[in-house]
């Protein structure tokens, strides 16, 4: 590689004014030049600075010079002028290419390092603003616009072969229920050694998927191929199948792992750990472009419709704070909808605000557009009744998913990283057009017109499932590694769609001068079939866009000050009546708590010949979990009472929240630091240490505002 002779003079004008290496290699990176390009420039630098000086002979000034030099002087200035421009023009294009200004720019990225490139680029981005819009129009039919028409056509021997793929789906998934429900005991009951035997046992059962059972192939009507294995403990039932959707359907059924269910061609081995969850359609499945035409036949005519999300997102942080707007927009002719919404997240906590929504879906949220609500997840945890509710989603699913995400994510990216490296080296995208430079919303980008080529896609996605499998991420990303999808790429079915989608869909990157992505554009066209004639002559436009900016600028996120909480919100509304039902619900758990702590407490005495020291002893033995107190987590209060060195009685109490609790009027009110009350028989003595006063005119730790509900032995 023959080094440009202009990045070859910026880096020995840069070393000269003094600065290091590492300092012109940052600055060529951040205006786009490669990594093998700038290694190249310095390679040849340092051999340039190695080599030996030649030596040059001395030259002295001869006599008559000197009565030469009144004569040129104008001359000598002309020179000194000249050269001056000169040094002017070479230094400033110079600049202007190392900067890649004017006719010296050029794209960041080629297409043997344009995913792994851009991905780089990402992962330096700390900030950002960023929308995601799509959009759904009704417009004029494009002069080349065509309807999909499949040319894969089924007679009647393959759609028979479907059916027969159907029925067998199902005589499997009966024996697996069959098997599985009734869970043979491995101790005592070992799996049938037949299938005729499964059949006998089946028969002795009464319920009503063992009248379904069939151990016989619908076509052949031979037995299914069925063993014992492992001493009795697993069994292998397998089954020939006929078409490949049944085997590619077969790999998408919930919780499908191949380790228990073994796939090779269209033979399938069953377990006992195998999805008993299978369903095949007797029919032949549609193309999804099929699908997606007659859906698009029922398109209103002046159906336009849009979809927004505009954010801002700080990654920093370890737990990343952003901003959120959605919107969405609606005329499908006789109704027009407007659904408007702002999130966001700061130092953990959740906001939610409803803007628009049509009064069809009013009711409660009705009563909340334009509040801010707090969603503290933390807060949820310490209260069993608020992980329930309108916004449970935001206490349990997205805490949820962020912490699945910070477990996976060094595998995650590491995936990503790898998958951007396997589509280069795939080639998985071309350049439908040479990339140019173009301004777009005011900011100076280079456009990239893509094309995926077909031939790389299934070897892509091969790969990628290979590296997922390596780094076990298929079970929480199952997306990630669909086998099912892989089989589908290799099939007759996909190379008909993706010659539709080539023709009809366009794929647009834009990147800024430093490489990082700018915006994002894929654009579709479905075609209604011609019976649809209210759509004669139309097309719909199916656009979607993704636009980063503000990269590496601050982000400022601030919590709403006027933000309230959920049950803020309802007791307003219902004037107080939720808040005290809410009360009311925790109170009745409360001594729903005791009364199961006291029922261990008894399993406890009739083993032990005593009751507990404390009241983590009972768990999880005799109590499978131990409970606490549903607002505070606190374990409730408890003591005991010591009779000739066994504990023959307790003292256990909740404070309660409502004084009118129906409870207060039946308990002990047992004062176990001075006994009184408390009914214990004999001379003994209870605990110096854990007393309480159970009297209900305060909590039974002394609260104010707060009742102690007390019980004592049966």
């Amino acid at each position: 590689m023959n080094p440009n002779t202009e990045l070859l003079k910026f880096i020995q004008q840069s070393l000269s004014a003094g600065k290091s290496k590492d300092e012109v290699i940052k600055a060529l990176k951040d205006t786009g030049w490669q990594d093998a390009d700038i290694a190249a420039g310095f390679s040849e630098i340092e051999k340039t600075s190695t080599a030996p000086v030649q030596p040059q002979p001395a030259q002295f000034q001869q006599p008559g010079q000197f009565q030469q030099q009144p004569r040129s002087y104008k001359k000598l200035i002309i020179s000194i002028s000249a050269g001056i421009v000169v040094v002017a023009l070479l230094g400033g294009g110079a600049y202007a290419y190392f900067m890649k200004l004017g006719p010296f720019a050029h794209a960041p990225y080629a297409e043997d390092n344009l995913m792994s490139g851009i991905l780089l680029a990402a992962s330096k981005i700390d900030t950002s603003s960023y929308s995601i819009s799509a959009s759904v129009s009704v417009g004029k039919r494009d002069a080349d616009a065509e309807p999909f028409s499949s040319k894969l056509t089924l007679g009647n021997a393959a759609r028979e072969m479907y059916k027969n793929d159907s029925a067998r789906a199902q005589n499997a998934g009966a024996i697996l229920q069959y098997l599985q429900t009734l869970g043979y005991s491995q101790k005592t009951n070992p799996y049938p050694a037949t299938a005729k035997q499964l059949l006998v046992d089946a028969g002795k059962q009464k319920y009503y998927y063992t009248s379904k059972l069939s151990i016989t192939d619908p076509k052949t009507e031979e037995e299914y191929g069925y063993r014992r294995s492992g001493d009795g403990k697993n069994f292998e039932l397998t089954i020939n199948f006929e078409t490949d959707n049944a085997i590619v359907q077969l790999k998408k059924i919930y919780n499908f792992k191949p380790e228990a269910t073994r796939i090779e061609g269209k033979r399938v081995t069953f377990t006992k750990d195998s999805s008993s969850y299978l369903y095949i359609s007797s029919e032949p499945p549609k193309p999804f472009l099929v699908s997606l035409q007659e859906m698009v036949n029922y398109a209103p005519p002046e159906m336009n419709v849009s979809f927004s999300a505009s954010a801002q997102t700080d990654w920093e942080k370890e737990t990343a704070d952003w901003k959120f707007n959605g919107d969405a927009t609606g005329d499908l002719g006789d109704l027009t909808y407007k659904l408007n919404a702002d999130a966001l997240k700061k130092d953990g906590i959740y906001y939610l605000r409803v803007n628009n929504i049509p009064s069809i879906f009013l009711g409660f949220i009705g009563n909340i557009k334009g509040q801010w609500i707090k969603i503290d997840p933390n807060a949820a945890t310490s209260s069993e009744d608020a992980s329930y509710g309108d916004f449970s989603y935001f206490t349990n699913e997205v805490p949820d998913a962020e912490k699945k995400y910070k477990e996976n994510r060094r595998e995650l990216l590491e995936l990503i990283q790898k998958a951007a490296t396997i589509a280069d080296e795939e080639k998985l995208f071309a350049f439908e057009n040479a990339p140019r430079s173009e301004n777009v919303e005011g900011r100076s980008l280079y456009r990239y017109d893509l094309k995926i080529r077909k031939e790389a896609v299934a070897l892509f996605y091969e790969r990628l499932i290979k590296e997922a499998d390596k780094k076990s991420l298929t079970t929480d990303y199952s997306l990630i590694a669909d086998r099912g999808y892989l089989e589908y790429l290799k099939s007759p079915e996909f190379n008909e769609a993706f010659d539709y989608y080539d023709k009809n869909a366009k794929l647009t990157l834009w990147a800024d001068a430093n490489g990082y992505p700018a915006i994002i554009t894929y654009t579709i066209r479905a075609v209604p079939s011609d019976s649809a004639t209210t759509l004669k002559d139309k097309q719909i436009n199916i656009v979607f866009k993704v636009v980063i900016s503000d990269i590496n600028k601050e982000v400022k996120i601030d919590a709403p000050k006027d933000s309230k909480t959920f049950y803020e919100i309802s007791d307003e509304i219902s004037g107080g009546a939720l808040s005290i039902a809410r009360m009311k619900a925790r109170d009745a758990r409360r001594m729903a708590d005791l009364s199961q702590l006291r029922l261990a407490f008894e399993l406890y005495y009739d083993e032990k010949n005593g009751y507990p020291a404390k009241l983590s002893d009972v768990s999880p033995k005799y109590s499978q979990t131990l409970p606490t107190d549903p607002t505070t987590k606190a374990q409730y209060y408890y003591t005991y009472h010591t009779l000739k060195n066994s504990r023959d009685s307790y003292h256990l109490g909740a404070s309660l929240e409502s004084r009118d609790s129906v409870g207060l009027a039946n308990d002990k009110d047992c004062n176990s630091k001075t006994d009184k009350g408390c009914g214990a028989k004999g001379s003994g003595a209870w605990s110096s240490t854990a007393g309480f006063d159970g009297d209900d005119s305060r909590g039974c730790g002394g609260e104010i505002d707060r009742y102690c509900y007390d019980i004592l032995p049966f």
